[in-house]
Protein backbone atom coordinates (compact mmCIF):
# COMPACT_ATOMS: atom_id res chain seq x y z
CA UNK A 1 0.00 0.00 0.00
CA UNK A 2 1.23 3.47 -0.83
CA UNK A 3 -0.52 6.53 0.54
CA UNK A 4 0.60 9.89 -0.82
CA UNK A 5 -0.65 13.09 0.81
CA UNK A 6 -0.42 16.37 -1.03
CA UNK A 7 -0.34 19.98 0.15
CA UNK A 8 -3.04 22.42 -1.02
CA UNK A 9 -0.52 23.58 -3.65
CA UNK A 10 -0.28 20.06 -5.11
CA UNK A 11 3.22 19.26 -3.85
CA UNK A 12 3.93 15.98 -2.04
CA UNK A 13 3.66 16.28 1.74
CA UNK A 14 4.21 12.67 2.86
CA UNK A 15 4.48 9.17 1.45
CA UNK A 16 3.55 6.17 3.58
CA UNK A 17 4.41 2.73 2.20
CA UNK A 18 3.42 -0.42 4.06
CA UNK A 19 3.37 -4.11 3.37
CA UNK A 20 2.60 -6.98 5.72
CA UNK A 21 5.63 -6.39 7.94
CA UNK A 22 7.38 -3.09 7.18
CA UNK A 23 6.67 0.62 6.84
CA UNK A 24 8.56 3.41 5.09
CA UNK A 25 7.50 6.97 5.95
CA UNK A 26 8.91 9.85 3.88
CA UNK A 27 8.18 13.38 5.08
CA UNK A 28 8.76 15.55 2.02
CA UNK A 29 7.82 18.72 3.91
CA UNK A 30 10.66 18.32 6.40
CA UNK A 31 13.10 16.29 4.27
CA UNK A 32 13.16 13.28 6.60
CA UNK A 33 12.47 9.57 6.33
CA UNK A 34 12.01 6.53 8.56
CA UNK A 35 11.83 2.76 8.04
CA UNK A 36 10.77 0.04 10.47
CA UNK A 37 8.28 -2.70 11.28
CA UNK A 38 4.54 -2.13 11.39
CA UNK A 39 4.71 -2.55 15.18
CA UNK A 40 7.46 0.09 15.42
CA UNK A 41 5.34 2.44 13.30
CA UNK A 42 2.26 1.94 15.49
CA UNK A 43 4.24 2.63 18.66
CA UNK A 44 6.14 5.67 17.32
CA UNK A 45 3.43 7.32 15.22
CA UNK A 46 0.69 6.42 17.66
CA UNK A 47 -2.06 8.40 15.96
CA UNK A 48 -3.68 5.34 14.39
CA UNK A 49 -3.67 3.47 17.72
CA UNK A 50 -3.03 -0.23 17.23
CA UNK A 51 -4.50 -0.24 13.72
CA UNK A 52 -1.98 -1.31 11.09
CA UNK A 53 -1.12 1.13 8.29
CA UNK A 54 -2.67 -1.29 5.80
CA UNK A 55 -5.97 -1.43 7.73
CA UNK A 56 -6.00 2.35 8.13
CA UNK A 57 -5.44 2.77 4.39
CA UNK A 58 -8.52 0.64 3.72
CA UNK A 59 -10.51 2.73 6.21
CA UNK A 60 -9.34 5.98 4.60
CA UNK A 61 -10.50 4.56 1.26
CA UNK A 62 -13.92 3.88 2.82
CA UNK A 63 -13.59 0.11 3.05
CA UNK A 64 -14.00 -2.06 6.17
CA UNK A 65 -10.62 -3.42 7.15
CA UNK A 66 -10.84 -5.63 10.17
CA UNK A 67 -13.63 -7.54 11.90
CA UNK A 68 -12.42 -6.28 15.30
CA UNK A 69 -13.49 -2.69 14.49
CA UNK A 70 -16.96 -1.30 15.15
CA UNK A 71 -18.77 0.04 12.08
CA UNK A 72 -21.86 2.17 11.43
CA UNK A 73 -23.19 1.89 7.89
CA UNK A 74 -25.43 4.11 5.77
CA UNK A 75 -27.16 3.20 2.52
CA UNK A 76 -24.30 4.51 0.33
CA UNK A 77 -21.30 3.41 2.43
CA UNK A 78 -19.56 3.63 5.80
CA UNK A 79 -20.71 6.36 8.16
CA UNK A 80 -18.31 5.67 11.02
CA UNK A 81 -15.64 3.24 12.20
CA UNK A 82 -14.08 2.94 15.64
CA UNK A 83 -11.04 1.08 16.89
CA UNK A 84 -10.06 1.65 20.50
CA UNK A 85 -9.81 5.42 21.01
CA UNK A 86 -9.59 6.18 17.27
CA UNK A 87 -12.77 7.33 15.50
CA UNK A 88 -13.09 7.61 11.73
CA UNK A 89 -16.09 9.44 10.23
CA UNK A 90 -17.19 9.82 6.62
CA UNK A 91 -19.02 12.90 5.36
CA UNK A 92 -21.16 12.14 3.54
CA UNK A 93 -21.32 8.42 4.24
CA UNK A 94 -20.61 7.21 0.71
CA UNK A 95 -18.17 5.16 -1.28
CA UNK A 96 -15.69 6.37 -2.22
CA UNK A 97 -15.64 8.85 0.65
CA UNK A 98 -15.24 12.54 -0.09
CA UNK A 99 -14.25 13.72 3.40
CA UNK A 100 -12.71 11.50 6.09
CA UNK A 101 -12.01 12.68 9.62
CA UNK A 102 -9.80 10.65 11.97
CA UNK A 103 -9.81 11.66 15.64
CA UNK A 104 -7.73 10.30 18.50
CA UNK A 105 -7.95 12.30 21.70
CA UNK A 106 -7.17 15.94 20.96
CA UNK A 107 -5.53 15.09 17.61
CA UNK A 108 -7.53 15.37 14.40
CA UNK A 109 -6.67 14.55 10.80
CA UNK A 110 -8.99 15.64 8.00
CA UNK A 111 -8.65 14.08 4.55
CA UNK A 112 -10.33 15.42 1.45
CA UNK A 113 -10.35 12.87 -1.38
CA UNK A 114 -10.16 14.49 -4.79
CA UNK A 115 -9.36 11.32 -6.73
CA UNK A 116 -8.85 7.66 -5.94
CA UNK A 117 -7.79 4.68 -7.99
CA UNK A 118 -7.26 0.99 -7.44
CA UNK A 119 -4.99 -1.40 -9.25
CA UNK A 120 -3.83 -4.97 -9.08
CA UNK A 121 -0.33 -3.86 -10.06
CA UNK A 122 2.43 -4.18 -7.53
CA UNK A 123 3.29 -1.00 -5.63
CA UNK A 124 6.96 -0.07 -5.49
CA UNK A 125 8.48 0.99 -2.20
CA UNK A 126 9.53 4.66 -2.52
CA UNK A 127 13.13 5.65 -1.95
CA UNK A 128 14.01 8.72 0.10
CA UNK A 129 15.66 11.40 -2.01
CA UNK A 130 19.35 12.15 -1.44
CA UNK A 131 19.82 14.70 1.30
CA UNK A 132 16.81 13.63 3.39
CA UNK A 133 17.67 12.96 7.05
CA UNK A 134 17.31 9.34 8.09
CA UNK A 135 15.61 7.71 11.00
CA UNK A 136 13.30 10.55 12.05
CA UNK A 137 10.23 8.92 13.64
CA UNK A 138 6.91 9.73 11.96
CA UNK A 139 4.60 12.18 13.68
CA UNK A 140 1.38 13.95 12.86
Amino acid sequence: MLLTAYTPLGTTAIRLYADASEVTFINDLEGTWWHGTTADFASSFGFFGTTSPYSMALLIAGLPSDASLTYDYAVAGLARARTGDVAITYDPPSYPPKHVTIVRGAQKLEIETLESATTTASVAKPEAPNGYHCCVAPRL
